[in-house]
């Protein structure tokens, strides 16, 4: 029987290219492996130079660093030993940017030659000479190791003459000659995005230094200087973002998401991922007036810096977060509903994995990691493709999306479903579905607000987090924040139309852009419209003025005069009823506004009547007549300013706060003394209507009047917010309630023109429910059993 032999793997030549030109598809990937040794030798200062980079001939590339440097048995036995690392052998716990010993390979990918000039500090001066085409096109017998590459010790004259350098301690330099490709200013442009983001540390520890004599005027402020760290560790500009992290030992997962930069929930959990640890991440959601400050922040667009970017141990993998990197399956998932579903577009962020176990694998050609289980756990999207979870050792294991996606879906559902986006409102065209960009704020911010949030529907989307497979039990709502949240969206509307005048509040109209001049000349235009009109609006209310003083003067005279009788105001009802004309309507229906409250004169003047002498009590009694003519004078000039039978001269405000504000004057007057008005109406609950001042004070008052003629003593008015997302007003008095069988039959009879259960003349409240309609709401009875109760909702 024959004996075994021992055989060997041989190592052929062409083996350069595969671990060399042929494995890094991208120069500026390779430029950044070598930046990486740099830094990985504890070097403070890389140095990249271009000579020449723009031609096929005489061209050359020079990284120089500041590290440790190596001696001549470093060169032997380490760097030039294909794939040996001794970062695999790390006994000092040190975070390193690679391990796969093929790094150094990126000289070929970039040049035809190299000279390594290299000084430790124990070490001589080192100078080694690759000719990589020596290793190409050659034989089944021609080894690697068979192919000499050139090393010698020079003086330390010839090193720095060689170098051209006064003086040099450690360090190493690469000089790439040949270069394979050229270097236009659009792939020095890549680099540069590339370098920015090359690791957190740049400013703190490590500086980069790029040099060029490319006279490109897109990149010539980014040249011949220290590259900028780009890397937004914290924006300066409010959002709405989600911050979460696995903690050292993977136990937990806790995650905060917040609204304009303050706490809406908060939550911890068992982590399910058994592989992910020691993990972190924040993701920002870009609004239009986000990305408006983004891109005054940073100086590019949102789309332009990239998307969500992943570092692992401290060193950012490419291509993850690259304009059109799709690598969380964000704009495939997009693509089946895009107004449910967030894109690349919409976010910008960060992931940082420590991973000192090594549990995830940085693939060798330096372009992402590797999809082991740990990724899988870390990034799943696909839903044919989940990964599996152990909630707890009691239950089965059950399929999840990764760890990044889930907290993306988080603040997606907060802000899809609980913010509704969070968009801009366009008045004109309420039923439009274009995206407001900045420019159309500037251009016309009358026209556009922000959109009605509702609160329920914002914490129905942070309680959903409860039904996750995560088993999330507790969660912590800030519940303030969440009944207030429309008017923090508000808030940021208004902060960034003055922002805008901020800016540019220094500069001369020449040293404004074209954009912001535009914008200029259009916020001036309609300022100075709106003073015309104010003036104009100002002459009217004046004259006006001056015609309710004399009508008000007349009305008092006649009062004195003559005594009107209950019976002689019910008998106008049958002419209200006969009127068709809508003008003679609302002229009697306003009439009837200041009847209520002369009534009040008239009572006081018969108990004046009834007295036989003028007392101390008489003076006081006239004092409330003048209180009452006040009052007439107050409603008669509001309705003159407003001119309430015009349908232009509205407003567009809070209406809950306007009742407030109103009700807050009435319980003052004098006629409304014998009934307490228990203002309960809740001003947090927003309603934004466009209505006509006058009316709602009409509808007040007509309330009022109709419980004091019930003899009421007590009016509580409240409102709610409903699930339906309506609110409703509610008016309950004490007093007699409705008895009248006409009514009981059909409670709705009452709200008809001339319909009345007390003595008076029916309009107050037909009125009522003219306004309401008007206004899109509805009015009914609750409940009239020894009391009043009527509903109002909008």
């Amino acid at each position: 029987m024959n004996e075994q032999q021992k055989l060997f793997f041989q190592v052929n030549a062409g083996i350069k290219n595969i671990v060399g030109k042929e494995l890094i598809h991208s120069d500026s990937i390779a430029i950044i492996e070598l930046i990486k040794n740099s830094k990985d030798a504890d070097a403070t200062k890389s140095t990249i130079r271009f000579i020449n980079e723009q031609k096929s001939q005489d061209s050359s590339l020079i990284i120089f660093d500041n590290g440790k440097g190596m001696t001549l048995n470093d060169l032997k036995n380490k760097w030039l030993n294909v794939a040996y690392s001794e970062k695999k052998e790390n006994m000092l716990n040190k975070l390193y940017a690679g391990n796969k010993g093929v790094g150094r390979f990126s000289c070929d990918r970039l040049g035809k030659n190299l000279t390594l000039y290299t000084k430790a500090r124990e070490g001589n001066y080192i100078k080694l000479s690759i000719n990589w085409e020596d290793f190409e096109n050659k034989g089944i017998n021609d080894e690697m190791s068979t192919i000499p590459v050139l090393a010698q010790e020079l003086s330390k004259h010839d090193f720095l003459q060689e170098i051209n350098v006064q003086n040099f301690t450690t360090g190493t330099i690469l000089k790439i000659e040949n270069l394979r490709e050229t270097w236009p200013a659009t792939k020095l442009r890549k680099l540069i995005a590339e370098l920015e983001k090359f690791s957190p540390s740049i400013d703190d520890d490590f500086s980069i230094f790029l040099y060029s004599d490319n006279q490109d005027n897109t990149i010539a402020n980014k040249l011949n200087r220290r590259i900028e760290n780009n890397i937004l560790e914290k924006v300066s500009f409010k959002t709405t973002h989600i911050e979460s992290f696995i903690d050292e030992e993977g136990k937990s997962i806790n995650t905060t998401l917040y609204y304009q930069n303050k706490e809406v929930f908060h939550y911890s959990v068992r982590n399910p991922f058994p592989k992910l640890k020691n993990i972190k991440t924040v993701i920002h959601y870009i609004d239009p007036l986000a990305r408006s400050y983004f891109t005054r922040t940073v100086g590019i667009t949102p789309v332009e810096y990239g998307s969500i970017f992943l570092f692992y141990n401290n060193f950012r993998i490419s291509p993850y977060g690259n304009v059109k990197n799709d690598w969380l399956g964000l704009d495939q998932r997009k693509a089946q509903g895009r107004a449910r579903y967030f894109g690349t577009r919409e976010l910008f962020g960060r992931i940082d994995i420590i991973d000192k176990d090594n549990t995830f694998e940085v693939l060798s050609n330096r372009e992402g990691l590797a999809q082991n289980q740990a990724f899988i756990d870390l990034v799943a999207y696909d839903k044919e493709d989940k990964t599996t979870i152990l909630i707890d050792e009691e239950d089965e294991d059950r399929e999840s999306y990764g760890y990044i996606t889930n907290i993306i879906r988080q603040l997606e559902n907060f802000v899809v479903n609980g913010l509704e986006w969070n968009r801009l409102f366009d008045k004109q065209n309420p039923s439009s579905t274009k995206v407001i960009s900045e420019n159309d704020v500037l251009k016309n911010p009358d026209r556009y607000t922000m959109r009605q949030i509702l609160p329920e529907k914002v914490k129905a989307a942070c309680e959903k987090l409860l039904k996750s497979n995560w088993k999330i039990s507790d969660i912590q709502i800030n519940e303030d924040l969440i009944s207030h949240i429309f008017s923090e969206a508000q808030q940021k509307y208004e902060e960034f139309l003055n922002d805008f005048m901020e800016k540019i509040k220094d500069k001369s109209f020449t040293e404004l852009s074209a954009t912001q001049k535009g914008n200029v000349r259009k916020i001036i235009e309609r300022e100075r419209q709106a003073t015309k009109i104010a003036e104009k609006d100002r002459d009217i209310a004046e004259q006006k003025v001056k015609q309710a003083q004399t009508t008000i003067d007349t009305q008092q005279q006649t009062i004195l005069e003559k005594e009107k009788t209950i019976e002689q105001i019910n008998s106008q009802n049958a002419f209200l009823k006969k009127t068709s004309s809508q003008d003679v309507e609302d002229l009697i229906i306003s009439m009837h506004a200041i009847l209520v409250n002369t009534s009040t004169i008239r009572n006081c003047l018969l108990t004046l009547l009834e007295d036989q002498n003028i007392s101390n009590e008489t003076k006081d009694i006239l004092a409330l007549i003048s209180e009452a003519n006040q009052r007439n004078f107050n409603i008669a000039k509001f309705a003159t300013l407003y001119n309430f039978s015009d349908k232009q001269n509205i407003i567009n405000g809070e209406l809950t706060v306007f009742m407030h504000e109103y009700l807050k004057e009435a319980k003052e007057f004098s006629a409304n003394r014998r009934i307490q008005i228990h203002d309960r109406l809740d001003t947090s609950i927003l309603l934004n209507k466009e209505f006509i001042p006058l009316e709602i004070m009409m509808l007040l008052e007509n309330i009022i009047s109709n419980s004091k003629k019930a003899k009421a003593k007590n009016l509580f008015i409240s409102n709610t917010l409903l699930s339906s997302g309506q609110i409703k007003f509610s008016f309950k008095d004490d007093g007699n309630g409705i008895t009248e069988k006409r009514f009981l039959d059909n409670i709705n009879l009452i709200f008809e023109k001339g319909e009345t259960s007390t003595k008076g003349s029916g309009i107050g409240l037909y009125q009522i429910n003219k306004i309401v309609k008007k206004l899109k709401g509805t009015v009914g009875v609750k409940n009239y059993n020894n009391c009043f109760e009527l509903e109002i909702i909008f």
